[in-house]
Formats: structure tokens, sequence, C-alpha cells
């Protein structure tokens, strides 16, 4: 654990960011991937209830 005044090398730095976006993303990707589907899962649904829905407007 450096100290909060230790100056760091731009080199540190570049790696820390690095590994904390990769931490980030594969903590995240389940989530994001999940609420695609759930998107993609409703709006075929949607369009499958719209085209098998009885046609009431002319009845």
């Amino acid at each position: 654990m450096t100290d909060a005044n230790t100056p760091v090398s731009a080199e540190w730095l570049k790696d820390r960011l690095k590994r904390h976006f990769s931490e980030l993303t594969r903590l995240a990707l389940p989530a994001v991937m999940m609420r695609i589907g759930v998107m993609g899962l409703s709006m075929v649904d949607t369009a499958l209830w719209a085209t098998m829905r009885p046609n009431t407007l002319h009845g």
C-alpha cells in the first residue's frame, strides 16, 4: 500500500486503471447481457402479441 502523498508512475496508474476497467467489465457483463435479453424478449413478445390477437377494430 502506498502513502497518499507518494507520487506514482504513469505506468503504474495505467496498469491499475486497466485492471479496474477489466474487473468492472467482468462484473457488469452478465447484468448487461440479461437486460439486452429481456429487452429482446419483450420486443418479440410484443410483436407476436400484435400479430396473433384478434382484430377487434373492425369487429
